[in-house]
């Protein structure tokens, strides 16, 4: 994204999300405002468009949360509605959509997947 490789991991004892760029050397670890991650499954990232998107299994509820960045600023996370899992999701961009997957339990559920234009 930007000509950048772009990392992201839950870290903390409170588990917020942390980002890096690599453009032949990693930045220093930011945090994503406002986010509050399972310490296990990890976020999801894809780029669409002029953002990169993350997405990522809440700490507090076990809901996905996403959120897009625009190279200088994450916008402020949202829910998707109805979709709970213990582990993280999944997330793609296609054909001008965004497409998070995530099983709803870690017993081999089916996996659930949410749209968003």
């Amino acid at each position: 994204f930007g000509g950048l490789l772009y990392a992201m991991w839950p870290t903390g004892s409170n588990e917020v999300l942390q980002y890096a760029a690599f453009d032949g050397s990693w930045s220093a670890p930011l945090t994503v405002p406002h986010s509050s991650v399972l310490n296990y499954g990890g976020p999801a990232l894809t780029v669409m468009g002029s953002k990169m998107y993350a997405s990522w299994a809440s700490q507090n509820t076990g809901t996905i949360d996403w959120a897009s960045f625009t190279g200088a600023a994450w916008a402020k996370p949202k829910e998707i509605p109805h979709a709970e899992t213990l582990v993280g999701p999944g997330l793609a961009a296609y054909g001008g959509s965004l497409y998070d997957a995530w099983t709803p339990d870690i017993e081999g559920s089916p996996i659930d997947y949410s749209v968003r234009p």
